[in-house]
């Protein structure tokens, strides 16, 4: 479990060497990289109240030892769609964090050329009114260009997040 890539699922059982099993569920249950990763418990135990106490801690299944193979397939199966679907849930929420960074810088960078082009517009104001006429009237322009390229951009942007609500519409209607 410390390697750098850790397994898709975990069977786990109660009844091994030197620690509990419970113990091993704990700690994989603590471990923020470990923690979404389900845990089949294989156990001979059935009693209610201890796999009340294994699901509390974070099992996700129980296999009782000496049940068919196919049901240990199956439920393996099952927890395996879970898990790809958590992480694809873990993946879209990165990449919206990193759309949202870049958004944020862009827009931050646009916002600070506007605003040195009207302290720069300020500036000229100071010197000389009507001798700075020209240089006024540049300034507008850029301002104003950089008006609508932010207007553009975040028409652009929430046409991106438009596509891509559509897009995970779609794919959770499959």
């Amino acid at each position: 479990l410390q390697k750098d890539e850790p397994p898709d699922l975990i069977v786990l059982d109660l009844e091994i060497p030197e620690v509990r099993g419970e113990e091993v569920l704990r700690r994989i249950k603590a471990d923020p990289r470990l923690r979404y990763i389900p845990v089949i418990i294989l156990t001979g135990l059935t009693s209610f109240s201890k796999q009340m106490e294994l699901l509390e801690i974070g099992a996700d299944d129980f296999i009782e030892k000496g049940a068919p193979p196919l049901i240990l397939i199956a439920r393996i199966k099952a927890q395996l769609r879970h898990k790809l679907a958590v992480d694809r849930l873990e993946r879209m929420a990165l990449d919206r964090d990193l759309f949202a960074a870049s958004v944020l810088q862009d827009i931050g960078s646009i916002k600070w050329t506007i605003v040195s082009l009207c302290r720069n517009a300020k500036e000229s104001l100071k010197r000389d009114p009507v001798g700075e006429k020209v240089t006024l009237l540049g300034y507008l322009d850029k301002l104003s260009a950089h008006g609508s390229r932010l207007g553009a951009y975040a028409s652009d942007v929430i046409q991106s997040v438009r596509e891509t609500h559509r897009s995970e519409e779609h794919t959770s209607e499959l």
